[in-house]
């Protein structure tokens, strides 16, 4: 397989935060400059009035990418802001890499504990709904799609999250939309697991016997999944919801995989669950027919494990293609047999562009699996930003 690298951001992060702010905003406004605002108006690209990047030596790692849609790109970075990338037309045709430049920037104001968007969210459709949770904050749900002339996003309500008994608003680790984006579930501190109805202002439910802290939430569409959703801890435990949040069926990883669950995938033919942990070299492979019994572990060949509280984020291809996930150094790792829950076909590329740096994140086109959207960057080099490679094999 060949990797060409499409579009990316280029040098924008490859400077501390406050620098690629300032060097964004010129890309930006010489964009501007070059095209008829006539025939369409772009958002203004939020500034940050909340002084936590102003000045701020560390390095923009984007920490969270997806795509909303087959052409628009969600990305969240250290920086505390979201943006979102329309790829050029192009793209393909293009025989030169192009730059990334962001169509919308929010920042926000407070640190985000977790966030989550509405399934239906597209530019297109001119709505990008998204659940922000906050220490101490009220749970929001904003609309990253700017309703005024700063480039900020809309609030459209807010849900009670706050404790009876000490009045502090809970903050939740993970959340995710079910049912359509009619319900979620959110989880966090305490051993908490909450069920939401987004027609209504407080919980529906609060879900027992949850076992730890709650760091990753994922839906089952399996036949085998109980038509509900899975649950990841900082504590390894893993466990199988039904439709209303019971628990059927749970396990707990090996203490030697990591510090806690980070991403749990489910195979496209329902068998199966990737298991990725932070600070893991494996992926745990988990057969959902026989009871959560480990069938088999997938090397990621790293050759340090320590990468502190930074996490690496795979995706699962269509048409039986297998798994993908980055890894240090640069490199890509496909494992081909992984719907036939096997390590047997595995392979690595080493995407140049990466510089050895990690690719902390890798989606996959949901309407073409031969484009990938790449996060890159770690704390230990100069090499950050996002990357749209073509694949030339499947």
């Amino acid at each position: 397989m060949d990797l060409t690298t499409l579009a990316s951001t280029k040098t924008t992060f490859c400077l501390p935060t406050s620098k690629s702010i300032e060097q964004e905003d010129k890309i930006h406004e010489d964009f501007l400059s070059g095209i008829d605002l006539n025939e369409y108006t772009y958002p203004q690209l939020h500034q940050n009035t909340y002084n936590s990047s102003n000045g701020n030596s560390n390095p923009n790692i984007i920490t969270h990418l997806q795509w909303l849609d087959s052409s628009s790109i969600l990305t969240k970075s250290t920086d505390n802001a979201f943006r979102v990338y329309i790829p050029p037309s192009d793209l393909l045709d293009s025989r030169t890499e192009q730059q990334l430049i962001p169509f919308i920037r929010c920042f926000h104001n407070t640190s985000i504990q977790s966030f989550e968007t509405h399934p239906l969210s597209s530019v297109y459709r001119g709505s990008i709904p998204t659940l922000v949770s906050s220490n101490d904050m009220p749970l929001k749900l904003v609309d990253l799609i700017p309703g005024g002339g700063n480039g900020k996003y809309r609030l459209l309500k807010t849900f009670n999250n706050m404790n009876q008994y000490n009045e502090k608003y809970e903050s939740f680790l993970a959340l995710k939309f079910v049912d359509g984006g009619e319900r979620f579930i959110a989880g966090g501190g305490g051993k908490m697991l909450k069920l939401f109805d987004v027609n209504r202002t407080g919980p529906i439910r609060d879900i027992e016997n949850i076992k730890g802290l709650i760091s990753t939430i994922t839906v089952s569409f399996s036949e085998f999944g109980y038509a509900g959703f899975y649950t990841g801890g900082f504590n390894g435990h893993l466990s199988i919801h039904d439709s209303q949040g019971t628990i059927v069926e749970s396990t707990k990883m090996n203490p030697m995989d990591g510090n806690g669950i980070s991403q749990i995938l489910e195979s496209k033919n329902g068998k199966y669950l990737y298991v990725v942990s932070r600070n893991s070299g494996h992926i745990r492979v988990l057969d959902l027919r026989m009871g959560l019994q480990q069938l088999s572990t997938y090397d990621l060949k790293l050759e340090s494990v320590d990468l502190g509280s930074q996490r690496v984020f795979g995706d699962v291809l269509d048409r039986s293609q297998g798994l993908m996930i980055g890894g240090t150094n640069g490199l890509i790792h496909w494992f081909k047999d992984a719907e036939l829950g096997q390590s047997t076909n595995h392979v690595t590329y080493d995407l140049l562009d990466a510089s050895g740096a990690t690719i902390n994140n890798l989606k996959v086109n949901p309407d073409d699996n031969n484009i990938l959207a790449l996060g890159i960057g770690d704390r230990e080099h100069t090499n950050f930003g996002l990357n749209i490679s073509n694949c030339t094999e499947y």
